[in-house]
Parts: C-alpha cells; structure tokens; sequence
C-alpha cells in the first residue's frame, strides 16, 4: 500500500512541475529554473493541498521508515521541492514553503542515517 501511495505521490509531484513547466515537456526534459514570474493559470486554479500531501506524506515517511523511499520517488521530490523553492511566487502560503525546506532536511539527514 505504502508503495502505491509513493508512486502516486511522485506521479502528481511531476504532473504539478509539468504544469508549470513553460515548455510542458517535463519529465522529458529538463525543467529550466526559475520559472517565470507570472503564474499560469492551470496551476494558480489548483488547490494548494496537492503540494501539501505530497510534502506531509513525505515528512512522514522520512521520519517513519526512510528506507521505504525508493530512488524514483526521491527525484521527483527533489524535482518539486528545488523547482518551487526557486520560484516561491507560486505557492502563497508561507507555510507550504517552509514545509518545502523543512522536506528537504529531511532527506538528507534521512541519507545520512542510511549512509553511517
């Protein structure tokens, strides 16, 4: 189940960096960061929560069972973490941003558990 959850997680992690991708073509090529100041409006009409199940699930499971999170999930994680944390204009809530950093601190102290 838990695998199922990453999986779909990570599909919507890269279906929310291909919507405000300008060229649309992420994960085929690479997004080109920052993104433009101006927010699309597919993306501005989505409800934030999207961004903050995938950031709360991950907090969870870096925190419960790292080893579960498999190479994959990890990129596109990274992926949205390091694509909205270069253009915080599009997320309006502090709060989802600071959840941005506070996953990414959590990955790598997670790596470095799992490496000593």
């Amino acid at each position: 189940m838990v695998f199922r959850t990453l999986t779909f997680s990570g599909f919507v992690a890269s279906w929310l960096v291909r919507i405000v991708d300008p060229r649309g073509q992420h994960p085929a090529v690479s997004i080109e960061l920052p993104l433009p100041k101006e927010v699309p409006p597919t993306f501005a009409a989505l409800p934030e929560l999207l961004v903050e199940d995938i950031l709360d699930f991950s907090i969870f499971l870096l925190r419960r069972s790292p080893e579960l999170i498999h190479e994959v999930f990890r990129k596109e994680l990274f992926e949205i973490i390091l694509t909205f944390l270069t253009s915080l204009q599009y997320l309006n809530n502090p709060y989802h941003r600071a959840k941005l950093v506070q996953v990414s601190i959590s990955c790598s102290a997670s790596g470095y558990r799992s490496q000593g």
